[in-house]
């Protein structure tokens, strides 16, 4: 009996199972390790998956996206601090130079050159009725402007007349070409790349423009709104400035240098690859001419031009200068030239002024044809070198733009504003600059 029972068992797993008749185990009995059953998903739960997956990506991309913006930030910081502190080298050499200089040959130089330095609304009289101190700082200014420039324009010298676009002017049988952008406007004319460092009388910038003409290699497809960046480059690398030798070229990598627009010039860019800006006198930052957000020049419904006559408004200024020396408007630190302490441009220039044009007062007359010259008097600047930053809208007339008395009236040598209104929606509040903590 004990053997033909323990014949009907099986030993299994350390489990005794019955047999059937012909030996197997019952369907009912398999173990777990043995059963094969399949259940399909559902779509609630496909969908649920696929949705996990695409959240998922989503952050991912979005932290990746953040990381390498962060990145192109940090690196836009540290080439434009880099670029800054070479710049303000010779910024400070200018000013010891001048410092210790006789200026009376420049004076003489400046009053030989008034007739076309100085506009004709300005009255010759005035000019000349002014101080040797105000010549002193006028001319101060003009050499800064000749050493530090920030347009092609500039580089043509005192009479402003570079030569004719698509004619051959400098006779080497070639047909010079200097394209302008549409709708834009430079200070005194188109100067031609080509023609410039010939040793005229009146090239008064022969190394830089020598440099511009020997390297630019292919004027037709420059771009002007690589021109203050390929300056920059020049103002550092052309040429020894007051004492201060030129920076090598191997001193920048690729990342912080290139030719954006292929004309042979190098660029300073930023994290982006987008060339940076720089405004020697940025002062209708300051003098935007708005008041209250309403647009309005004045504040009394008035129509005159913004800019000289505005009251200083540092809301926008202070989202790329932190250091301004007030956040008050109208504060007098604010309406205070950094090269005129005394106010000498004011009272011996523009104040006795008599000429008047278009219906404006010689006053605002003289003062908005300065800025032309110049920058608008009584208001604080300093040198800004500029990222668009990470939505590529600088929000500033580039500065090469000038379009005075028009519609526009856009002064962008001056780093004026392309639209005002509230401040905390104006694209300036991602740019990055060598004056923002």
């Amino acid at each position: 009996m004990f053997v033909a029972s323990r014949s009907r068992l099986r030993i299994m797993g350390g489990a005794h199972q019955p047999l059937t008749a012909s030996g197997r185990i019952p369907t009912t009995h398999r173990s777990p390790l043995t059963t094969h059953s399949r259940r399909a998903y559902t779509m609630v739960e496909l969908l649920i998956v696929i949705t996990v997956i695409l959240f998922l990506m989503a952050v991912s991309t979005m932290v990746v996206g953040n990381v390498i913006t962060s990145a192109r930030i940090k690196a836009t910081e540290a080439t434009i601090t880099k670029v800054n502190g070479m710049v303000q080298q010779r910024q400070e050499a200018f000013q010891r130079a001048l410092e210790k200089a006789d200026l009376t040959k420049a004076v003489n130089a400046f009053k030989a050159y008034k007739g076309v330095i100085f506009p004709p609304e300005i009255d010759t009289f005035v000019v000349d009725s002014a101080s040797e101190k105000t010549w002193q700082v006028l001319a101060r200014k003009l050499y800064f402007r000749l050493n530090f420039p920030q347009t092609f324009s500039e580089v043509a010298g005192f009479n402003g007349k570079p030569g004719v676009p698509n004619t051959d002017d400098d006779g080497n049988g070639v047909t010079d070409v200097y394209p302008a952008p549409t709708g834009v406007q430079f200070y005194t004319g188109l100067p031609d790349p080509l023609e410039l460092g010939k040793g005229t009388s009146t090239d008064d910038l022969e190394p830089y423009s020598n440099l511009i003409r020997d390297r630019m290699t292919n004027p037709t497809k420059h771009n002007p709104e690589t021109e203050s960046s390929e300056l920059l480059y020049l103002i550092l690398t052309g040429a020894d400035l007051f004492g201060v030798p030129p920076v090598g070229e191997g001193e920048f990598s690729t990342s912080e240098v290139k030719d954006t627009d292929g004309d042979g010039l190098m660029e300073f860019v930023d994290g982006w690859g987008r060339p940076l800006r720089f405004y020697r006198w940025p002062t209708r930052l300051l003098r935007c001419g708005e008041d209250a957000f309403t647009g309005d020049t004045n504040g009394d419904g008035s129509t005159t031009p913004a800019g000289p006559s505005a009251v200083p408004d540092p809301r926008y200024a202070t989202m790329l200068v932190s250091t301004l020396p007030s956040l008050n408007k109208n504060d007098e630190q604010l309406k205070r030239d950094p090269d005129d302490g005394f106010g000498l441009i004011y009272t011996q220039v523009i104040k006795k002024n008599t000429s008047s044009s278009g219906g404006l007062t010689p006053d605002l007359n003289a003062r908005l044809k300065l800025e032309l010259l110049f920058h608008t008097p009584e208001t604080y600047h300093t040198f800004l070198i500029v990222s668009a930053g990470p939505d590529g809208d600088l929000g500033l007339w580039e500065p090469v733009q000038q379009s005075p008395y028009s519609a526009s009236n856009v002064y962008g040598h001056l780093a004026q504003l392309k639209t005002l209104g509230d401040p905390s929606a104006s694209p300036l509040a991602d740019n990055i600059t060598n004056r923002r903590k």
